[in-house]
């Protein structure tokens, strides 16, 4: 048996390859593609940007409520029932979205949608993850959420659907593909049981005997716990900054461009843009923060997305606000695999599912309030200029947010 270990891959990489792809996948059909449809539903309906995005902004406001109940559910049933869950929930409502033929249905839907995804999303595929690792914390993390990163890829092709193909179908595609691929990639994913015969980060349990390492790695204290300590909120409310702008800029950008006159397949090619910037700052962070302050790198991110907003409010090209958008990308991708990491060296592991979901429920308050925020802005003002500068000083916040949120230096606790 010692034998077999020594050769075989640790489950912990499995379980985040298998959070990888279930993320590409559901960023790719909701979180990205969903951009592409929302044109074609205000030409159809008659709709105002300001009136569209409030169902964006329902998603969102929904997640971060979802996001602490999904935390909680997982540190006591485990991730596969919260996943299949919440894939089957997102897939039949799609299925009914494509059938809609009122503004309410459209909301109502919307908020299941949500709802689900914020049991399928990247929150419970990442509290395994955390669970598995601790040197390779940042690493394991930023292969989870390297799916995600590619996903913005296929927005060209989400796009070509719609046009050639109508929303209604392309949304029936969304909820097959959904249904079936979701519960296939759902069912590696778990918590690291204690009694695992595979050590920490892979590293076999024998080699631990006789050092200084401690082989339980289970350790953490409770969301009230946390709540005593100033470094949880200011590392969930930098967050929720930062997404004031990288959402509201993924839901726009493809309605942005096509305001400044260019085609819905030139325009997706802001969010490839943001997608492959993303991806190097998704990566390039993910080492880095297994080997420097994460705190601090935090702080660098966050100064990245700031500087991304003002290029984006005065570009008059293509080329400028993918450009733009790239840059805000490198911020946004360099902070999500330094934060979950980042909450657990600080907390622990034990209660991980309900830290993270409360911090999550937070840092998505900033999605919530950005998409109706910019559509609304766009209808007063007849441009996106002022929406984009406004949102930069929002996410400015997150600088000083993330420079005080220091170690607590909890005592660990079994």
């Amino acid at each position: 048996m010692k034998k077999i270990f020594r050769f075989q891959i640790y489950e912990g990489w499995i379980v985040a390859s298998s959070g990888c792809l279930l993320g590409f996948m559901v960023a790719a059909l909701f979180f990205y593609g969903f951009g592409n449809i929302f044109n074609s539903l205000r030409e159809e309906f008659g709709w105002s940007a300001a009136v569209t995005a409030v169902a964006f902004s329902i998603r969102s406001e929904s997640q971060s409520i979802i996001a602490p109940m999904v935390g909680f559910a997982f540190d006591k049933y485990g991730a596969r029932k919260i996943l299949i869950f919440g894939i089957l929930l997102s897939s039949l409502s799609t299925f009914m979205l494509a059938r809609i033929d009122s503004l309410w249905e459209y909301y109502f839907y919307m908020l299941l949608i949500s709802v689900g995804l914020g049991a399928a999303g990247g929150q419970v595929a990442q509290a395994s993850v955390l669970t598995w690792f601790k040197a390779l914390r940042s690493r394991a993390i930023g292969l989870v959420i390297l799916g995600p990163g590619f996903a913005g890829l296929v927005v060209p092709g989400i796009a070509y659907l719609v046009t050639n193909l109508g929303w209604r179908t392309t949304l029936d595609i969304i909820a097959l593909t959904m249904l079936i691929i979701g519960c296939l990639l759902a069912i590696p994913i778990r918590r690291r049981p204690i009694d695992h015969p595979q050590g920490i980060d892979g590293i076999q349990k024998e080699s631990l005997l006789g050092s200084n390492v401690t082989i339980n790695h289970e350790w953490g204290i409770t969301l009230r716990a946390a709540f005593k300590h100033k470094s949880f909120f200011f590392v969930s409310f930098g967050q929720a900054a930062c997404f004031v702008s990288t959402t509201g800029v993924i839901v726009h950008i493809i309605p942005y461009l096509e305001f400044l006159g260019y085609r819905k397949e030139i325009a997706a090619l802001s969010i490839t843009a943001f997608t492959m910037f993303s991806i190097i700052g998704r990566v390039s962070f993910a080492f880095l923060a297994d080997k420097y302050s994460k705190r601090i790198l935090l702080t660098l991110t966050s100064m990245i997305v700031v500087s991304g907003l003002p290029l984006l409010a005065y570009s008059t090209s293509a080329i400028f606000a993918c450009l733009a958008t790239g840059i805000i990308g490198i911020g946004i991708g360099g902070t999500l695999p330094v934060r979950p990491p980042l909450l657990a060296d600080y907390f622990g592991t034990k209660h991980i599912g309900a830290i993270t979901g409360m911090s999550n429920g937070i840092a998505t308050f900033g999605s919530a309030i950005s998409p109706i925020f910019i559509g609304w802005m766009f209808d007063v003002t007849g441009t996106y200029q002022s929406a984009w500068l406004i949102s930069m000083l929002f996410t400015a916040a997150a600088i000083p947010l993330f420079w005080f949120s220091k170690d607590p230096h909890i005592e660990m606790i079994d």
